[in-house]
């Protein structure tokens, strides 16, 4: 198997983050949640607590403004990241680490899984 671990830096993720969730509030997250809302699941299930659902539904409630919902979903967000990269620095041994995005993170992989799939082995 091959394993490829993308760590950026922090402060690029963060903000990576940050745009993420304003382009899901432009394109209709907010919608998404009164919708979800109106068939109730209960809030025990996974879709009631994914990543930003609980805060955006603060808001729909009249709990708190749009700012400070996202201002607490981005937060959780970042804290997830956060923990998966412990995680990931923790528990995995990666055959290559990317500390990049993008165009980036594309050119540095391709040659180590083209090699992969040509051999089965990395050679690193």
């Amino acid at each position: 198997s091959l394993t490829i671990a993308l760590t950026p830096p922090r402060d690029a993720l963060y903000a990576r983050i940050e745009a993420r969730l304003d382009a899901m509030i432009g394109a209709g997250a907010l919608d998404e949640v009164a919708a979800l809302a109106a068939i109730d699941p209960g809030a025990d299930q996974p879709a009631m607590k994914a990543l930003g659902v609980p805060d955006l539904r603060r808001h729909l409630v009249g709990a708190c403004d749009l700012a400070e919902a996202m201002v607490k979903a981005k937060q959780a967000t970042r804290n997830f990241a956060k923990r998966q990269l412990s995680w990931l620095r923790h528990q995995m041994a990666a055959d290559l680490v990317i500390e990049d995005f993008g165009d980036k993170a594309f050119d540095a992989a391709l040659p180590v899984v083209r090699e992969f799939l040509r051999t089965g082995q990395t050679r690193l």
